[in-house]
């Protein structure tokens, strides 16, 4: 939105996202729904197919790609990264954090499909925790688009320990999450308030207390 001025005290989603990747050292966790930071005006499959490169440049297309060249950069330098996503609806949105943890023992990147645990649903969170120090939680998707285009809101945390600390266990559920067999840890049951047969974990407390797994 060029045309909108910034609130005086109020960052940008970019410049955050940027700072935080600029300026890990150590570690870097994030959750996403999905990824598109670097645009394709000449992939049919896209929604940016067909605008020229000045229009991409208008739109603001930049401030993914620099975002982009921020990770590559940190992962570079070896600090440890973690990414988790949703799969998305085309493969493509899974292909930018594929690429950067290719080759780069210190890159993780996992994909958590929700509903092979409670039968729907999808990771929705976007959420980056830097140095177990500074969070950011917020609306925008790793989507240049995201950046740019679209109104988006989000909180950063800078330099709080205790609040980064209370994230990294939420970040470490969903990863120990993606990291086991759903069909090992997941059961049918009778929900009685929706009369409806629901899949869930076996620690859900949809099954009786006697019954649940640890």
């Amino acid at each position: 939105m060029p045309h909108l001025f910034h609130v005086p005290g109020v960052l940008s989603t970019g410049d955050v996202l940027s700072w935080m990747a600029a300026n890990s050292t150590r570690r870097l966790d994030i959750i996403a729904q999905y990824w598109e930071l670097l645009a394709s005006p000449d992939d049919p499959r896209s929604g940016d197919y067909g605008y020229t490169q000045q229009q991409m440049q208008e739109f603001g297309a930049q401030e993914g790609a620099a975002l982009y060249q921020a990770l590559e950069d940190s992962a570079d330098r070896n600090v440890s990264i973690r990414l988790l996503s949703h799969s998305g609806v085309s493969p493509k949105f899974t292909l930018e954090p594929s690429t950067l943890a290719a080759g780069r023992p210190n890159v993780e990147n996992v994909t958590l499909l929700l509903k092979d645990w409670w039968g729907s649903g999808i990771v929705h969170a976007k959420v980056w925790i830097s140095d177990k120090r500074d969070v950011y939680i917020g609306s925008a998707n790793n989507d240049w688009k995201s950046l740019t285009q679209v109104k988006e809101v989000g909180i950063y945390f800078a330099d709080c320990p205790t609040i980064a600390n209370k994230v990294e266990v939420y970040f470490n559920n969903l990863w120990k999450l993606a990291s086991l067999n759903s069909s090992d840890y997941t059961k049918t049951v009778f929900d009685q308030t929706w009369q409806v047969e629901r899949k869930v974990p076996c620690w859900s407390h949809f099954i009786d207390p006697k019954e649940r797994c640890k």
